[in-house]
């Protein structure tokens, strides 16, 4: 998901998306400018190694 790091006041679409895939099952890679932000949400969702932080 691109722009999932969403920083800023809010969640923000990309970060909600890739917290909504992840929780139906799906590998999700996530994706944003800021790496530290693409980080958190990584550990938001990190579940078993199916999200990947870019």
């Amino acid at each position: 998901m691109t722009g999932a790091g969403s920083i800023g006041p809010g969640v923000g679409n990309g970060k909600a998306s890739a917290i909504v895939y992840a929780r139906e099952g799906a590998r999700v890679v996530v994706v944003d400018l800021n790496l530290e932000a693409a980080e958190e949400t990584k550990r938001l969702i990190d579940e078993g190694g199916r999200v990947l932080g870019l």
